[in-house]
């Protein structure tokens, strides 16, 4: 049976419907409806659960990763000339 969500009852869904969802999950783009459902879900089956802590502890560590990540000095220096060069390029072609 499904209940309205803000008194405390959710509808069920099944481990493929939370597999679906568990990505959106866990970027929170859902609306608490289905945040409600899927984290119904998770409370209940230790599978899911399993699957949710990884995918949350991997997608932890790319962010992690990723804004730790710097390109060197010189290469950014490099490109930074070159996007100029263009640039100017550009603007003498525009020029003519």
């Amino acid at each position: 049976m499904t209940l309205n969500w803000e008194e405390g009852y959710v509808k069920q869904i099944d481990c493929q419907e939370a597999e679906r969802r568990l990505h959106t999950f866990l970027d929170r783009e859902l609306d608490k409806e289905e945040m409600a459902e899927v984290q119904a879900h998770l409370d209940d089956c230790r599978e899911c659960h399993s699957k949710f802590r990884f995918e949350a502890s991997f997608k932890r560590l790319i962010m992690a990763r990723s804004s730790e990540q710097r390109a060197p000095t010189g290469l950014r220096e490099r490109l930074a000339e070159r996007l100029r060069q263009q640039r100017g390029e550009r603007r003498s072609r525009d020029d003519k």
